[in-house]
């Protein structure tokens, strides 16, 4: 399963969606955070664990996504951060890449 974040304000709660979806699924959740930015859709994408996320001392980036992952332990969940000029060329890659069964991507993508 793909979930596809842009805002702050929509992270958790899409967040805590994707993983009630992959819980069911028992399926690994993979979460892209796309940003406008200089980087090119091919660009390699670097993907962290959870604990890798967790760890990353003044790497706020995830904090407001990581809250809603309590209590979810038995999911196996991938965190990416990409900027880029066109989100939409971003999310068609690692989509052709991952092949996920399901792409949740919020209202105002």
């Amino acid at each position: 399963m793909l979930l596809v974040l842009r805002k702050k304000s929509e992270a958790a709660a899409m967040t805590r969606w994707g993983v009630r979806i992959a819980q069911a699924t028992g399926k690994p959740l993979h979460i892209l955070w796309v940003e406008s930015g200089s980087g090119a859709p091919g660009d390699e994408l670097d993907w962290q664990s959870r604990e890798e996320a967790e760890g990353s001392e003044g790497d706020l980036r995830w904090s407001c996504v990581l809250e809603s992952l309590l209590g979810c332990a038995d999911v196996d969940i991938q965190f990416c951060w990409a900027t880029c000029q066109s989100r939409h060329l971003t999310v068609l890659a690692v989509e052709r890449k991952l092949s996920p069964e399901l792409i949740v991507v919020g209202l105002t993508f």
